[in-house]
């Protein structure tokens, strides 16, 4: 509970651990503001882009890599509509120092 001038607000985290391509119809409805991708692509497929598009400005994106390198290309790819927010910087995983994860946010 977080207390703000006298009255009292209260704050709530859900979190939903599910395989990205089945969350497609809720994800309007989710909102979520933090998506952590613990898969790898060599290039994002269509199907992933498409919902990762969808996110709501402002949600913030992790990824295991360079999602902007494997971007779908052509004349119905969806925009790339995300930038990192720490240019040319990964973060170490707890558990490989081989393994980094890319941090994206949603900016349109």
């Amino acid at each position: 509970m977080l207390q703000v001038s006298g009255e009292s607000l209260e704050k709530q985290i859900e979190f939903h651990c599910e395989n990205i391509g089945s969350i497609n119809k809720r994800i309007g409805k989710l909102k979520p503001t933090a998506v952590l991708m613990n898969v790898s692509f060599s290039f994002v497929p269509r199907s992933i882009a498409l919902i990762l598009t969808s996110l709501p400005k402002g949600s913030r994106v992790l990824t295991f890599t360079n999602i902007k390198d494997g971007w779908p290309h052509g004349i119905d790819a969806p925009t790339f509509d995300f930038k990192a927010t720490h240019k040319n910087k990964t973060y170490k995983t707890s558990w490989s120092n081989s393994h980094h994860f890319h941090s994206w946010l949603k900016i349109k």
